[in-house]
């Protein structure tokens, strides 16, 4: 298989994908069998909602407290630590905070083990499917990618063979290399879309369409991105959070191509963890296969900021007589 060899099996079965260290006050029996109990209840959730295997959860229980005492549980995905839960939270506040410590990091748990069992899974159904995938360069590390950006964008990975058909789709069609990942992840998100924007609808969900103007495209290729940043991204993800107050976790609708998307997406997560950026032709293609009714929430007009102003000439300053005298000097 592409890119992947024996020792990358040895590797990764060494590494656990999530991994909870408790400090030594939490260490007594009633705790640990309310967190495994939590911990199997999230894992189950975490797949009926995106469709991501997590593995069993590894907990350590620290003999000694941790550098910095204010912390009780550290949460390790693939051996890092991405987040720490404070002695302040309640214990009742634990299972939310770990949730969403994944569901925020999901594409972390896209490891090659995870894509090996997939692929086993989908091979059972349909072989071909996956011989054809396997026989394209690079196929191991595109459907890595691709898996990654669905997961990133909250997108369920339930419909595992529709989601290869359309990778094989597009390698058929253009060929892949490195810098047209974009595409494969376009034409994913193409037959996923009216799946998972019914799921939204059916929610009872709304979508908050932002159109992008050329004005905007062209600001965004020519200016500064620190300065696109702070002028254009952050007011508008002050807009974006007025919204939200009355339509929390509402879809964002941008009319922009994937790349595009992508872009906004991974600057305004910042801001907005849980917000879906999801693009105009993605709601077209839904609306053709299953018609629903489409209502503009509001519309959010960033204004371009103005060019910074020429500095002023400086004022002529008078030179002091030494001054003149040395210049005098210099011309001799």
């Amino acid at each position: 298989m592409d890119e992947i060899t024996e020792e990358t099996f040895k590797y990764t079965k060494k590494i656990d994908t999530l991994e909870l260290q408790i400090c030594p006050e939490l260490t007594n029996k009633d705790f640990l069998t309310n967190l495994t109990n939590t911990l199997k209840d999230i894992r189950k959730n975490i797949f009926d909602t995106y469709g991501v295997p997590i593995p069993p959860v590894k907990i350590t229980c620290c003999e000694e407290p941790f550098s910095n005492p204010e912390v009780q549980i550290k949460v390790f995905i693939i051996g890092y630590c991405i987040q720490e839960i404070n002695k302040n939270k309640k214990t009742d506040e634990i299972p939310d905070i770990i949730y969403n410590t994944i569901k925020h990091n999901l594409a972390r748990c896209i490891t090659s083990s995870t894509i090996e069992k997939i692929y086993e899974e989908v091979q059972k159904d349909n072989p071909t499917l996956i011989t054809t995938l396997k026989s394209f360069t690079d196929s191991y590390a595109a459907v890595r990618r691709v898996l990654k950006e669905l997961v990133a964008n909250y997108i369920p990975l339930h419909n595992m063979p529709l989601i290869f058909e359309s990778i094989v789709d597009c390698y058929a069609r253009f060929g892949i290399d490195k810098k047209s990942y974009c595409r494969l992840v376009y034409f994913a998100r193409m037959e996923l879309a009216p799946t998972f924007i019914t799921c939204l609808l059916n929610s009872k969900r709304e979508f908050l369409f932002f159109k992008v103007s050329e004005e905007i495209l062209k600001y965004l290729r020519e200016t500064n991105i620190d300065i696109f940043e702070r002028d254009f991204l952050e007011p508008l993800s002050k807009e974006i959070k007025k919204v939200l107050e009355d339509n929390p976790y509402l879809p964002l609708v941008l009319d922009v191509n994937e790349e595009l998307r992508q872009y906004y997406h991974y600057k305004l997560i910042f801001f907005i963890p849980d917000l879906k950026v999801i693009c105009k032709y993605e709601v077209d293609k839904a609306n053709d296969f299953s018609p629903f009714e489409k209502k503009l929430i509001k519309t959010i007009d960033i204004p371009i900021p103005k060019k910074e102003e020429p500095t002023e000439k400086k004022k002529f300053v008078k030179k002091t007589p030494w001054i003149k005298k040395l210049s005098k000097k210099f011309k001799k």
